[in-house]
């Protein structure tokens, strides 16, 4: 959230869904969730079949990079996509 050294231009932005996915994990861990890593995952890939009827690809983009974060951390016990 606060790095020491600067990050090139625009990389937080890129990577944002990534980072809200990473803070919504540590506030599972740390108790302040109504829901779990699996089935926050489930959910987003249920809201992936309402985008298809109406599809926005930026937010579409944004979910699968959650998913694909998600996945990795449910079935995998790793933190990828940085």
């Amino acid at each position: 959230m606060h790095p020491k050294s600067p990050f090139p231009a625009g990389y937080i932005e890129s990577k944002a869904s990534e980072i809200q996915t990473l803070e919504w994990l540590i506030s599972y861990y740390e108790g302040r969730t109504a829901s779990t890593p699996k089935k926050l995952l489930e959910s987003y890939i249920t809201m992936t079949g309402y985008y298809t009827n109406n599809p926005s690809l930026e937010s579409m983009k944004e979910t699968l990079k959650s998913i694909a974060m998600l996945y990795d951390w449910v079935y995998n016990n790793r933190i990828t996509g940085f």
